[in-house]
């Protein structure tokens, strides 16, 4: 017995799948470089205060809130795709700033720029 060709849906379901499984390891490989320990070090480095640090660690919790309006934008334009494109596209922009905190002199501003691109 012959294997069965895949169709164009199937095709495009395991290409799909592959792209996701690459996107969770690049998502995760951000996750560790800007977040946790790494962050906070960095942070502590440039001086933070002990209140900036937990205003740094509350940063994804408040970062949950951007799902309401996120929802309401879904509804109204229905365009996820599109939606879901230019978001990922700004958040990963942010990280240039983020990469560019440790090689600025004024710390106060190193450290308003570590917040800001974080918290975007």
């Amino acid at each position: 017995m012959q294997p069965r060709a895949k169709t164009s849906n199937e095709a495009t379901t395991e290409r799909g799948l592959k792209a996701l499984v690459w996107d969770g390891i690049f998502s995760q490989a951000v996750g560790v470089f800007t977040g946790g320990t790494l962050l906070t070090g960095c942070a502590l480095e440039l001086g933070a205060s002990p209140a900036f640090i937990g205003l740094l660690a509350a940063v994804p919790f408040f970062a949950q809130l951007a799902h309401i309006p996120a929802v309401v934008l879904i509804e109204r334009v229905r365009r996820r795709r599109m939606i879901c494109l230019v978001a990922t596209l700004a958040a990963r922009l942010m990280l240039l700033p983020l990469a560019a905190v440790p090689f600025i002199a004024d710390s106060d501003l190193s450290l308003a720029l570590l917040l800001g691109a974080f918290a975007s």
